[in-house]
């Protein structure tokens, strides 16, 4: 079964990612801040403020990245499960779906705002909150299938939803001064690209959904988890810094490269492909369900 091996194959890749990412954890940390408010009056220029930005605690943007990466196998392995022991059971792809992006994807997008920088506390809540009712919005839009004006409806207010997320990301991602914003930019471009695309997919409904979603998330999480930890150990070797392990000698542009090279090809060869399959596997599943119909009328 296409669905089940594409799981299988996800959830080989995140898990090898995952323990990867998890041996190259330095101590590189984020501060999450709040921000304070001081009133000040001054005889000249009359009631002023003074903001400032109080740490409330560290955080690893490598460990968000592994985290993502856990998250992603046991969904994937939860997928083969169930899948394994009833194929009809596609039907629960959609919940799994949702459950595991409002984790995934909020948490992907903390972390690439936490490579650049100290982040707000409010700021890391409103990613994590808005992409869960994205998801949510994703997960109604696949319960109306038969409602185009709804479907079009959330989809629209789901598309504003990931734009007020898209300017924020990109936004931290331009404002940096003392490292090379190049590679920072790719990440940035390559972030909407995918997260966008997930969007796209919903305008053009098919029965091969949740295989392409599946070729679109392994593809995305590697490509831009690769992508931030390339640039953290790029950014400290521009610096100066040595990490302990030093993994700062590596050649980070190439690794990213690559990853983005087979994420691209991934995405060029396979979805063609599933689509393609698309026909023989509909009427299979079809003659299947007519049997097991005929079977319980006799």
């Amino acid at each position: 079964m296409l669905l089940r091996n594409l799981h299988i194959g996800a959830a080989a890749i995140h898990i090898i990612s995952c323990v990867l990412s998890v041996i190259l954890h330095v101590n590189y940390m984020t501060d999450l801040t709040l921000p304070k408010h001081t009133y000040v009056r001054d005889n000249i220029t009359g009631i002023d403020t003074l903001t400032t930005h109080e740490k409330v605690l560290e955080q690893n943007a490598m460990v968000w990245i592994s985290s993502n990466e856990a998250f992603t196998f046991f969904s994937h392995l939860i997928a083969v499960f169930y899948l394994s022991r009833d194929p009809s059971s596609r039907k629960y792809e959609s919940l799994r779906r949702t459950v595991e992006y409002s984790l995934t994807a909020g948490i992907l997008q903390v972390a690439l705002v936490m490579g650049t920088g100290d982040v707000s506390v409010h700021d890391v809540i409103f990613l994590l909150m808005i992409n869960g009712v994205l998801q949510v919005i994703g997960y109604v839009i696949d319960r109306l299938k038969d409602k185009p004006t709804e479907r079009m409806i959330l989809l629209a207010s789901g598309f504003v939803l990931l734009a007020s997320e898209i300017q924020y990301v990109l936004l931290s991602s331009l404002r940096l001064e003392g490292i090379k914003l190049d590679y920072f930019i790719v990440m940035g471009v390559f972030y909407a690209l995918f997260y966008i695309s997930f969007g796209v997919v919903k305008l053009f409904p098919t029965d091969k959904e949740d295989e392409i979603y599946i070729l679109m998330s392994v593809t995305s999480k590697v490509t831009l988890s690769w992508l931030l930890i390339g640039n953290v150990f790029e950014g400290l070797k521009e610096l100066g810094e040595t990490t302990d392990p030093d993994f700062t000698t590596f050649d980070w542009r190439a690794l990213q490269w690559g990853v983005i090279l087979l994420s691209v090809l991934g995405l060029a060869i396979g979805i063609p492909v599933i689509l393609n399959r698309d026909m023989s596997t509909a009427e299979m599943d079809k003659e299947l369900q007519r049997r097991q119909f005929k079977n319980l009328r006799y």
